[in-house]
This record gives C-alpha cells, structure tokens and sequence, in this order.
C-alpha cells in the first residue's frame, strides 16, 4: 500500500519544475491529484501525469478560495495542500505580507 493512498493532494504551480515533479511523486503514490497553474495548456499537462487541473492564479485571493472549493467538491477534502506557486513581490516576510499587496481579481 502506498502512503498516500485514498488522499487528497492539491498542488500550486503544478505544470512544470519542482510542481510537477511532486505531482507526478504523488500520483505514482497512489495520491488523487488537482495541479493548478495559469497555463492554457495545464488540462494536457495533468492527463500526461494521471492528474486533473484547475487554473487558478494564485495571486488572486478570489480564484484560490474558487480552486480549493471546487476541489473539494470534485475529489473530497483535500489532504495534502503543496504551495508551489507564487507570485514576486518584494514585501519581506510571508508572515507580513499584507493582503492588500494581492491582486483582487485576474489582470
């Protein structure tokens, strides 16, 4: 039996590098997996891996709360969260960071 079997896994930034490499992990683990990115090309990307996909920019506070929601009724409570993606903002701490610097909807 694999370790994350009957699990849940979300994945930020799931279509390329160190995202889809976890994804893959994870699905060869026995994981059900939901990769997210802003790619067009994100729905093939997680076929070729056994995955499914959400796009979603996590930079906006709106399509993250959409995502995890719309995960949660297609493949059940999400067991594992990997936050992956990120956008770039010279604010210091992720601790400090203030909400306002998120974007409120998709640019």
């Amino acid at each position: 039996m694999n370790s994350l079997d009957g699990k849940v896994a979300l994945i930020t930034g799931g279509t390329a590098g160190i995202g889809l490499t976890v994804a893959k992990n994870f699905v060869d683990s026995g994981a059900t997996v939901v990769i997210t990115g802003r790619r067009a090309d994100g729905d093939s990307i997680a076929a070729e891996i056994g995955a499914s996909f959400d796009r979603c920019d996590a930079t906006v506070e709106a399509e993250v709360a959409r995502c995890f929601a719309a995960v949660e009724q297609s493949a059940g409570k999400i067991d594992v969260l990997v936050i992956n993606a990120g956008g770039a903002a010279d604010e210091g701490s992720i601790e400090t960071f203030p909400r306002k610097a998120c974007r409120s909807s998709s640019t």
